[in-house]
């Protein structure tokens, strides 16, 4: 029995040792005897004396042939293969035996095509329960990995590949990489070698599908002449013999692609066999596109609690700011608003000495608002106007602030302590200069009467990626309750000490500019030290990198 030109089944009793091979090749060519039966032009044939008739059969081993009967394998009209009888005798078969043949045909042919179906539905059925999995890891599973390694699994067990793999391209298209990976038990050693998190640039010739393209899969031979040279080495490296490419696109945007393959033997790919790759390949390409959907909503959300937070933040420090500002200008005004009436009741009983008195209160007055207005108009462009910013070495930033509160440190006959192998850091020069100045300036103010007055500035670690450094003092201190009230607007513990109250509200707030975070710890009559967090100067790349 001869099949889309191939033997099933054995070929008959004490025959020549080569014919006893199920699965023996016939071509079905204009030389061969039996293609009118195969074409359907005959319902059978008969040869009396094959020696003769057809001399093919004079070659061995069919020389022991004489008699020949061929009767055609039909299906709905269908020639599907044939029945080949061969005697040793002449004139063997006759009519009757045509008939016998012709109706044990049918039956044979509605066998295999029902055999033929059976496979397919299995074939079919097996698909489907793999496209079912793979929708089961996708809607049951946000884990990307869990789901690409149960499709790579599915499309691999399908098309009994060796092993499977999906890559991922970044979004400029510039590199790949293994996203997942399956090997199945017929891979070889060299398979078996994981390839996953390896990331593959564009420039090693890593590439095959590309977005103004139209191809829709390719198909690699070992053995192809002029294969591009990554993926022969590819193939060479892990013995592989042919290798199916799916390119991954999700509403015309390419993610990626699978890959097939089979170190076995060199093999084509059916259409439906490519059919169902490109299907659950689909599926791999919504995963990612939702991956990475999920991922940018996580980060968008992050992003708005973020924003949510500093905007609470900020409408908290403007209820704070409102309240304090029209705290601390209604007091000038009010002096001001006052002696503007004892001026007018001295002017005109003639005391100049009280006119005098009350001239000098209003212009202190109008002073204390001035320096209130410019810091408040200080602290408002603190983030708004900003310098470039630069890698600045600490330890020097340290002694320049210095130089600058000089005079507030030979008044008080301080001491200052620079530590060695201060960090590099990043930001704005002039606002980090401030910064130190008024944190030194702060601990001039509040020495006390410290005999030996010492001022500390150094570093003490890292804290999220940025370095922290400190400026520490041995004056008077603060009590805890008030480490948070130090940083506030216009808040004076001392009410008669010089300023307005803001620095320590500048100082915030340029750290905070910077990403930073400020913070104190003290003890009343122990000193104080003012940490603060900024960032690393980036790293440079040498020119050779």
């Amino acid at each position: 029995i001869a099949v889309a030109g191939r033997v099933i089944g054995e070929p008959g009793r004490d025959l020549p040792p080569e014919l006893y091979s199920a699965g023996l090749k016939l071509l079905l060519d204009e030389n061969n005897h039996a293609l009118p039966v195969l074409k359907g032009e005959r319902l059978f044939m008969i040869s009396h004396n094959v020696q003769v008739e057809f001399p093919r059969f004079q070659s061995p081993p069919h020389t022991y042939i004489n008699s020949w009967l061929g009767v055609p394998l039909k299906v709905r009209g269908k020639v599907i293969g044939m029945i080949a009888l061969d005697g040793r005798d002449e004139k063997q078969f006759n009519e009757h035996h045509a008939q016998l043949a012709v109706s044990f045909a049918d039956q044979v042919a509605i066998a295999l095509e029902n055999a033929r179906l059976f496979t397919g539905l299995q074939d079919e059925l097996k698909k489907q329960i793999a496209l079912r999995n793979a929708s089961i890891a996708i809607s049951s599973s946000l884990h990307l990995d869990q789901v690409l390694g149960e499709i790579c699994k599915q499309m691999c067990i399908i098309l009994d590949g060796t092993s499977a793999y999906i890559a991922e391209y970044d979004k400029n298209h510039e590199s790949l990489t293994v996203m997942a990976e399956y090997m199945g038990s017929t891979a070889n050693a060299h398979e078996l070698v994981s390839d996953l998190g390896l990331t593959y640039s564009r420039r090693e010739g890593a590439w095959l599908f590309d977005e103004t393209t139209s191809v829709d899969f390719e198909v690699v031979h070992a053995d192809d002449e002029e294969l591009p040279l990554w993926i022969s080495s590819m193939m060479s490296k892990y013995k592989g013999k042919t290798i199916l490419y799916i390119p991954l696109y999700v509403q015309g945007r390419l993610l990626g692609h699978a890959e097939l393959w089979d170190s076995r033997s060199s093999r084509d790919f059916t259409k439906e066999e490519i059919s169902f790759c490109r299907t659950i390949s689909q599926q791999a390409a919504i995963t990612i596109a939702n991956a990475n959907l999920f991922e940018q909503l996580q980060k968008e959300l992050i992003e708005r609690k973020g924003l949510i937070a500093e905007l609470e933040s900020k409408n908290s420090e403007l209820e704070r700011f409102t309240y304090t500002v029209s705290h601390d200008l209604k007091s000038p005004l009010f002096t001001i608003r006052g002696f503007l009436g004892y001026l007018e009741q001295d002017a005109l009983a003639g005391n100049y000495e009280r006119v005098k008195a009350d001239m000098q209160r209003i212009t202190d007055a109008t002073e204390k608002m001035q320096m209130l207005l410019n810091d408040l108009l200080e602290l408002s462009r603190i983030g708004r106007l900003k310098n470039e910013s630069v890698s600045i070495p600490f330890d020097g930033l340290a002694r320049e602030a210095v130089e600058l509160v000089q005079g507030r440190i030979m008044e008080r006959g301080m001491a200052v302590h620079i530590e060695a192998n201060l960090p590099i850091v990043f930001g704005d020069k002039p606002r980090l200069l401030e910064v130190l100045q008024n944190l030194i300036d702060n601990a001039g103010k509040f020495m006390g009467d410290q005999k030996e007055p010492r001022i500390e500035i150094g570093q003490s670690g890292v804290e999220a990626g940025k370095s922290i450094v400190f400026v520490r003092d041995n004056g008077i201190g603060i009590p805890p309750e008030h480490f948070e009230r130090v940083f506030g607007l216009f808040n004076k513990l001392d009410v008669k000490s010089e300023g307005t109250g803001i620095g320590l509200a500048l100082v915030k707030r340029i750290v905070e500019v910077h990403g930073g975070r400020i913070w104190v710890e003290s003890e009343a009559g122990m000193g104080s030290t003012f940490y603060f967090t900024l960032p690393m100067a980036p790293e440079t790349k040498s020119n050779g990198a």
